[in-house]
């Protein structure tokens, strides 16, 4: 590393400026991540994700929600989710992500089910 600024050799000043920008990377991948920690790094944001053939949403209720149109953004760079023109998609998207979250959901394990246990032998 002494020969780093030597001009007589033109290999290393790059090497430098790729040792920099992978340190660099390494840094923002680690800014990204810690931005995706929620309450000071104790745990990951709650999202949910639902996608069809045409669109996919990933909504966080405390964080940056998503819209992508996957036909003409396949690889999910343009962010529709504050677009105006989507906002119909966006509730019907939401409306069935509920439904779905509402019908597969448990009852949590700190509560009693008042519907009591199920009944033996089970009906058919």
């Amino acid at each position: 590393m002494n020969d780093l600024f030597d001009t007589n050799n033109p290999r290393l000043p790059i090497e430098y400026i790729v040792t920099i920008l992978h340190t660099l990377l390494f840094t923002l991948t680690l800014l990204l991540i810690k931005e995706e920690m929620s309450d000071q790094g104790n745990g990951s944001p709650r999202f949910v994700m639902l996608r069809n053939l045409t669109h996919k949403l990933v909504y966080r209720p405390k964080g940056i929600s998503e819209l992508y149109d996957l036909k003409s953004d396949p690889k999910e760079l343009n962010n529709l989710y504050n677009d105006p023109n989507k906002d119909i998609l966006k509730a019907e998207m939401k409306k069935r992500m509920l439904n779905w979250l509402v019908e597969t959901g448990d009852v949590p394990v700190l509560r009693q089910d008042r519907r009591g246990p199920p009944k033996y032998p089970a009906p058919i």
